[in-house]
């Protein structure tokens, strides 16, 4: 939820006049209807949003792919070098996980390995949004 609230502030930082219709809040969090109106978030095919759960690295990437669509930003999915460990990125994220390469917003971590299912800490989060806000303002 603390990545939600983050990625919804850079929004509303870039696009302080844009607004969204409220979406059907989840069954088991209403306070991320605005982030899911946004397109940024998605939930879980059960309904859920999961608040308190961990989100992992690849789950990371995919709503910051989304966070920067929905902000005007474009980027391909070059995987002309995939990950080491590409055959652990679930295919929903994959292609998120190698736009956010390419534009500079997450990388890998040791080894060319992007660990997908690694959980995504506070720090990490503050530190990609600065990167995704930097990106926004280059166009």
């Amino acid at each position: 939820m603390d990545f939600c609230r983050l990625a919804v502030k850079l929004y509303q930082k870039v696009q302080p006049n844009a607004s969204a219709a409220p979406a059907a809040a989840f069954s088991d969090c209403e306070n991320v209807c605005l982030a899911a109106a946004l397109g940024i978030v998605t939930g879980y095919d059960d309904g859920t949003f999961r608040p308190y759960q961990s989100i992992t690295r690849q789950e990371t990437a995919a709503m910051l792919d989304r966070l920067y669509t929905s902000l005007g930003g474009k980027a391909s999915a070059a995987n002309d070098k995939p990950y080491a460990d590409d055959a652990q990125l679930s295919d929903l994220a994959r292609s998120s996980v190698y736009a956010m390469r390419e534009i500079g917003i997450m990388q890998s971590k040791e080894n060319n390995r992007f660990r997908p299912k690694d959980r995504y800490t506070q720090e990490q989060a503050v530190v990609t949004v600065e990167r995704a806000f930097q990106a926004v303002k280059k166009y």
